[in-house]
């Protein structure tokens, strides 16, 4: 039972060369300021289900994303590496490789745990 909840750690290389994909299930809008909201449907199986046998759950969550956060989010199309997303933020916001992977690292790592981003991560 205990080894359903191990997580799997990936080597550095491993994940800058993942490539992070859209969850086809999310949908998107713009709140009043012309700010992006990603909104995903709850699902109807695992643990969503579970937790609304005792929670009254809102059938979707809805994220206010930032405008860094929308142009990571438009090079998670299934094509770019983390590290290609990396090199690309580097330039365009002037700043250093490293930090770049990190931040870049960082947030897709979010969007993963919220369910609006996968990874598919290469042997």
């Amino acid at each position: 039972m205990l080894g359903l909840f191990k997580r799997k750690f990936l080597s550095r290389k491993r994940i800058l060369t993942s490539v992070p994909w859209r969850n086809e299930r999310v949908q998107e809008s713009r709140d009043l300021h012309g700010g992006l909201l990603l909104t995903l449907p709850r699902g109807e199986a695992g643990r969503d289900r579970i937790l609304s046998l005792f929670l009254a759950l809102p059938r979707q969550r809805t994220f206010a994303i930032e405008e860094m956060g929308e142009w990571v989010w438009r090079r998670c199309d299934g094509k770019h590496t983390v590290d290609d997303i990396a090199h690309l933020g580097a330039k365009k916001w002037s700043v250093g490789l490293q930090t770049a992977r990190q931040a870049v690292f960082r947030y897709t790592g979010i969007l993963v745990k919220r369910g609006l981003l996968s990874i598919e991560v290469k042997k």
